[in-house]
């Protein structure tokens, strides 16, 4: 008796339904595309320590990040005309910000001969836009460090 009317109900519900009370809306979906942040030094954009009289006791010359040259190369005696200056990168970003990455420490040389630059800077705040961007650093002269055109490359690296 019990199966019987556990049976017709199930039947009842069945055939008339239970109606329940729907709404119904749609969704927009949107996105969007911009072209990958593209970074290139800029013409005569090196990062320029300067040229230097050997010291007879370690140095430092210290290049800031700025679009004006600046630096401080205490105890040292400029020879020749180059003019320390921060390098200089052109970002093509789109208005989207990044953030800046730079080598830790490289070396420099010149033949056998090497010096160390360390302290790498740049320009921007945490959540960068800029257009140009800075780089400085530090270079290490040791004590009658030889003479000779120095040379080394260091990595810039945008993330956004």
């Amino acid at each position: 008796m019990k199966k019987l009317l556990l049976l017709i109900v199930v039947f009842v519900f069945a055939v008339v339904g239970v109606h329940a009370a729907t709404a119904v809306a749609n969704g927009e979906a949107q996105a969007g595309i911009v072209a990958p942040i593209t970074i290139a030094q800029a013409s005569g954009g090196e990062l320029e320590f300067g040229t230097w009289v050997q010291p007879d006791s370690a140095k430092t010359v210290v290049v800031a990040a700025t679009s004006s040259p600046s630096h401080t190369a205490a105890g040292l005696t400029a020879a020749g005309d180059a003019t320390p200056h921060a390098g200089h990168f052109e970002v093509t970003n789109n208005g989207v910000s990044y953030s800046v990455g730079l080598s830790s420490s490289i070396s420099v040389t010149s033949s056998s001969n090497s010096m160390t630059v360390d302290t790498f800077t740049h320009s921007c705040t945490a959540s960068c836009t800029d257009t140009d961007l800075y780089v400085g650093a530090t270079l290490y002269i040791a004590a009658s460090q030889a003479a000779g055109n120095y040379s080394g490359t260091y990595v810039v690296t945008l993330t956004y």
